[in-house]
């Protein structure tokens, strides 16, 4: 049954964990040399990626719910107690008129500040697809043609990936660190 369960667990994040990486153009040709030294990474790093980026996404989903779900139940008790207790006072010295009391606490739920959105930024991170390798990848290439004399070409690979966000705001810190310093060398 254990096995079963961890089967349905490994297949759901599987299931979860596909996300359409971006389309990634090489500038320049460079010779082949330098495609090939574009990291390939082997089926098993590649299903360990995928299984660590599904149980990140669903961890990050489910707190996110679960936070908002707070807001919400916070957001019922807060209109109902604190609707009642100014509201009951007018009502009863109005003899039950419905429109007396308006109810301001209604629109807390509207900040930027609630639990529910706090927690999906926090963890949007979670829902990055693994693209390190990527990058890693289009850098090797980029220092190849920046040997070669390609200046313009390499330039252009490292801005590709500073200007696509779908690809930098998922990267490392140490992976945009080796952008910022190889783009740097590039530019000297």
């Amino acid at each position: 049954m254990k096995a079963l369960f961890l089967y349905l667990a490994i297949l759901f994040s599987l299931f979860l964990s596909c996300s359409s990486t971006p389309k990634i153009n090489v500038v320049g040709d460079g010779g082949s040399s330098c495609l090939s030294e574009f990291e390939q990474r082997d089926m098993v790093t590649l299903a360990k990626d995928k299984t660590i980026q599904g149980i990140k996404s669903s961890a990050s989903y489910l707190l996110s719910g679960a936070a908002y779900t707070g807001d919400v139940l916070l957001l019922f008790t807060e209109a109902t107690v604190l609707g009642a207790l100014t509201c009951l006072p007018a009502a009863v010295v109005a003899s039950g008129a419905n429109d007396v009391c308006i109810l301001p606490h209604v629109k807390r739920y509207e900040s930027k500040d609630s639990l529910g959105r706090v927690v999906s930024e926090r963890t949007i991170k979670w829902r990055c697809p693994e693209v390190n390798y990527i990058s890693k990848g289009i850098r090797a290439i980029s220092k190849c043609q920046f040997e070669k004399g390609k200046i313009k070409s390499a330039e252009a690979n490292l801005k590709f990936l500073k200007e696509t966000k779908d690809i930098y705001a998922c990267l490392s810190s140490d992976e945009r660190r080796n952008i910022a310093s190889l783009y740097n060398k590039i530019n000297e």
